[in-house]
C-alpha cells in the first residue's frame, strides 16, 4: 500500500518534500482488544504523570494486538468495580494499574472482587516471598517492620490465575479470567508487562513512515483520498512541535511524519 501511494499522481507532486520511506516489518496472528483502567487519585488530580499507558500501547501493538481503550479512574469501590465489569465484557484482556500496595487507598483486589463476587484470600507463596525480600532488605537496615498490611499485598481475589515474573515477587493477578492487575509503579508495569505475552499473542503490525517538509494542509486531500482507498491500513499525519520553519534549518528536519499501519501483509 505504501509502495502504490509513492507511485501514485499525487505523491509525484510531493516527492520533492520527502526525506524517508521505511520498511516494513512483522507478521500478524490476529487482533486482539486490549482495555487499561489506570487506577489513581493521584492520576486525576496531577500529582502524578502516567507513564504506563505508552509502555502497555507499545507492547500490545507490537503484538499484533489493539489497545481500543483508556480509561482514568479513582480510587473509588463502585468506580473500578463498574468499569472492571464493562470491559470485562467488551475486550479480550483488560489490564489496571495501581492500587496494589499497603494503604487504605489501595482498594483494586477488593473492588474486584466485589464486582464479581469472589472472596479474599491470602495467597500464601507471595506472603513468603513479601516476608523473604522484606529479610533481605533488612540486612541492610533499610526494612519495614513486618505486620498485616505488608499482606494487604498478596490478599487477592480467589480464585485468580497467578502469573510469576522473575525478579520481582509481585506477580500479575488474572481476576474473572481477563482483567490483569498490574502495580502503578512504573518500573514494576515495564517488567511485569512481559507476563501478558502469552495471552496477548505473537503477532505484530506492518508499519512505514514518510518525512515531508510539504504543510500538513497541503497533503490533507491526498491523505484523504489515500485512507479512502485503503481503508484497512491506519494513516495518521504528525506536525513536528521542533521544526524552525526558517532558511537555516537543516534539510533532513521534517515538517510532518506520515504512519501507516495495517494487520495485513496483502492488505499494506
Amino acid at each position: 500500500m505504501i509502495f502504490a501511494f509513492c507511485r501514485s499522481r499525487a505523491f509525484s507532486r510531493l516527492q520533492s518534500h520527502l526525506r524517508l520511506c521505511s520498511t516494513m516489518a512483522g507478521a500478524s496472528t490476529g487482533e486482539k482488544r486490549v482495555a487499561a483502567l489506570m487506577i489513581g487519585n493521584e492520576l486525576l488530580n496531577g500529582e502524578v504523570q502516567d507513564v504506563n499507558v505508552k509502555e502497555l500501547a507499545k507492547f500490545v501493538t507490537q503484538r499484533g494486538a489493539k489497545l481500543r481503550a483508556v480509561e482514568f479512574i479513582p480510587d473509588e469501590y463502585d468506580v473500578i468495580a463498574d468499569r472492571a465489569k464493562y470491559w470485562s465484557e467488551h475486550a479480550d484482556l483488560v489490564v489496571t494499574s495501581g492500587g496494589i500496595g499497603t494503604t487504605h487507598d489501595d482498594i483494586t483486589y477488593e473492588a474486584l472482587a466485589r464486582a464479581f463476587g469472589l472472596p479474599l484470600q491470602l495467597h500464601q507463596p507471595t506472603s513468603d516471598k513479601i516476608r523473604a525480600a522484606v529479610a533481605e532488605r533488612a540486612k541492610t537496615g533499610d526494612a519495614p517492620a513486618w505486620n498485616d498490611a505488608l499482606d494487604r499485598m498478596a490478599t487477592f481475589p480467589h480464585p485468580s490465575r497467578i502469573l510469576v515474573t522473575p525478579d520481582t515477587w509481585v506477580p500479575t493477578v488474572v481476576v474473572n479470567k481477563n482483567i490483569y492487575v498490574l502495580p502503578g509503579v512504573p518500573r514494576l508495569y515495564r517488567l511485569m508487562l512481559s507476563s501478558l505475552a502469552e495471552d496477548v499473542g505473537s503477532g505484530s503490525v506492518f508499519t512505514s513512515s514518510l518525512y515531508t517538509r510539504a504543510f500538513e494542509s497541503d497533503i490533507a486531500d491526498v491523505l484523504a483520498s489515500v485512507q479512502e482507498r485503503f481503508p484497512h491500513v491506519a494513516i495518521g499525519s504528525y506536525p513536528n512541535v521542533h521544526y524552525v520553519g526558517v532558511r537555516n534549518t537543516p534539510e533532513d528536519v521534517h515538517r510532518v511524519r506520515l504512519s501507516f499501519s495495517g494487520d495485513s501483509e496483502v492488505r499494506f
